[in-house]
């Protein structure tokens, strides 16, 4: 039973947190012009963020009816733009099944209940064991005015012909063929699109709305199951033996990841598919996959926190890690920072090179001394005006790591694996930088991966979620690929950090440079990851402070405006999330009428 004084915290914070609904409520219903008077005022906007903040409100997702509402909005509009693109082209494509003669019924009504199929022929991929079985039920359907095939051997059943995979217990969006035949003629090699669910009990299912082609996510979590179109059915031929299966699709995707082929993987952000909700477990791997995998990487199936595969990549050597920390003045802070990483660090081989930046606190300075005598640690003199990117750069100039770690001086460790646990991501040659999970004091995220079009700039994805929620599509609890991380604690290659010029000194001195940096990376055809297992503490911008005066803001918002013009493609489109998701929060919310402005020609890949 819980005591009177919890209690009585307890009706003080819903009385808070409904008064705060209130006031929101308030805020969307004035006028525009009064909206923008009061966001001209930075100390009341930073009061009013910082109190909603407060009041939990910024986590919480639209409820069940509210996203079923959503979601039926959003299949609306994309049959409209499926109606508006019907008979546009008439190219011709195979359908491919994978199947088993105990499920085929279902499927065999959902093809008949399809209006103006523009496939040409179904192929059935199944075991040698259901063959003559899923031929003898299609010959007692009416199916058999299609052109068909089955087969147990998928080097005998496809060929040049573009072709389309789906499960057999999928049902294909009605009009979504003519989408197909629409890319039949364009240069795409390979296109996945997002599915929705069926229910099977009558409650509603969130649809899954993908990202861009996300190789880590695939890795860990098989993100893409169905519904995958092919320019030609001979890319279905893997290295690895396919077996015909649920799994199809997912490791056909994850063998794609090792290939590095030239056939780019893209995506439509259109519902394709319904298909039934699925049990909360790690689709298996085949053997040979996993055989090739284990090679080179440690894994473990974290089950019940559903699809997530962890997975640690062997380091070979124990390159030096430089782990530059800025700070003016900060004592208390430093101390807490540097203490956590070398009390709790398990891996060795690394260097903190602390800078800095004209501090005139005796304590600090007197501090900052005593380190600069510890042989783990160097201590750098920057004596200019603060500015965050050319403080890295000139520490960047002085260490001596292979790897460079930019952490922040409000960072605690409290993952004592942190350090090999972004390294061996790293190290990879296809990964540009790699980012941790970030907490506040309360177990409440701050970062897990930065998303681009939040507040027309950026922001972090899941912000403010529970320490152990998974997150949309299992994003928040294992590790994926982002277009950017924050500098507060990522580490790069020093090869690519210099090879991209390092952080923007000239134009972004406080803010959004770590942004401008992951994207430069990206540009170069390198991933940026989110690591959802190293996890940190992060005491967010105690020593700079909030952009409360109108220095600061006017300086912030001057950046703010560099970040859009120099990005304005990634603003528009982040690859790292969906086109059909909110960026009016940070909560993967799906868009509500005033958001969506898509149209297939502009979806469809040329």
């Amino acid at each position: 039973m819980l005591s009177p004084s919890i209690w009585n915290r307890k009706s003080k914070y819903m009385i808070f947190q409904s008064l705060m609904k209130i006031i929101q409520r308030i805020v969307k219903l004035m006028p525009t012009s009064f909206v923008t008077f009061f966001k001209r005022n930075p100390k009341l906007t930073a009061l009013y963020s910082r109190t909603l903040v407060k009041s939990g409100l910024f986590y919480g997702r639209p409820s069940t009816k509210k996203l079923e509402i959503l979601t039926k909005e959003l299949l609306k509009k994309q049959s409209e733009q499926f109606r508006h693109n019907q008979n546009k082209t008439s190219n011709d494509f195979s359908l491919l099944i994978i199947t088993s003669s105990s499920d085929i019924d279902a499927c065999l009504e959902m093809l008949l209940d399809l209006d103006s199929p523009s496939f040409s022929k179904i192929l059935f991929f199944c075991a040698t064991e259901d063959v003559e079985k899923v031929i003898q039920r299609i010959y007692s359907s009416p199916i058999t005015n299609l052109k068909w095939r089955v087969s147990s051997r998928l080097d005998g059943l496809v060929d040049e012909e573009p072709i389309l995979v789906i499960n057999n217990d999928d049902v294909l969006v009605s009009s979504f063929t003519t989408l197909i035949s629409k890319l039949t003629s364009s240069s795409v090699d390979v296109c996945y699109f997002d599915r929705a669910f069926y229910s099977t009990n009558g409650e509603f299912v969130e649809p899954e709305l993908y990202p861009d082609w996300n190789a880590d996510l695939q890795l860990s979590t098989s993100y893409i199951r169905t519904c995958v179109y092919f320019a030609k059915g001979k890319y279905l031929l893997s290295s690895f033996d396919l077996e015909p299966s649920k799994h199809f699709v997912a490791n056909w995707m994850i063998n794609n990841f090792f290939e590095q082929c030239s056939r780019q993987v893209h995506h439509i952000p259109i519902i394709g598919v319904f298909s039934p909700p699925e049990p909360s477990e790690s689709l298996k791997m085949t053997r040979e996959l996993l055989k090739y995998l284990l090679a080179q990487a440690n894994i473990e199936d974290v089950t019940e926190r559903g699809y997530i595969r962890d997975i640690q990549w062997k380091i070979e050597n124990e390159p030096l890690v430089s782990l530059i920390i800025p700070t003016y003045n900060g004592k208390d802070l430093v101390e807490q920072c540097v203490k956590s990483i070398l009390s709790l660090t398990t891996y060795k081989h690394f260097e903190i090179v602390l800078v800095d930046n004209n501090s005139d606190d005796k304590e600090a300075i007197a501090y900052f001394h005593e380190l600069s005598n510890h042989e783990k640690i160097k201590v750098l003199r920057y004596p200019h005006p603060f500015n965050y990117s050319a403080i890295n750069n000139f520490a960047v100039s002085k260490c001596n790591g292979e790897i460079i770690g930019l952490i922040n001086n409000d960072i605690k460790v409290i993952t004592p694996q942190w350090l090999e646990h972004l390294l061996c991501i790293v190290l990879r040659e296809d990964v540009g930088s790699v980012g941790a999970k970030l907490l506040y004091p309360d177990n409440r995220v701050q970062h897990a991966g930065v998303v681009l079009g939040y507040g027309g700039g950026a922001g972090h994805a899941h912000k403010f979620f529970p320490r152990n929620h998974d997150g949309y599509l299992s994003r928040l609890a294992a590790t994926n690929n982002f277009s950017a991380v924050t500098a507060a604690c990522l580490l790069v290659k020093r090869e690519d950090y210099l090879k991209v010029g390092g952080l923007n000194e000239l134009d972004l001195t406080v803010a959004f440079n770590d942004v401008d940096f992951c994207l430069r990376l990206l540009e170069i055809r390198e991933r940026n990851v989110y690591c959802a297992i190293a996890e940190l503490y992060h005491f967010e911008s105690i020593s700079r402070g909030a952009d409360d005066t109108k220095e600061k803001s006017e300086r912030f918002q001057k950046e703010l405006q560099y970040l859009r013009s120099t990005w304005r493609t990634y603003i528009e489109h982040d690859p790292a999330y969906n086109q059909c998701l909110t960026l009016k929060r940070e909560n993967f919310a799906i868009v509500d009428s005033s958001e969506y402005i898509h149209a297939i020609s502009e979806l469809t890949p040329q």
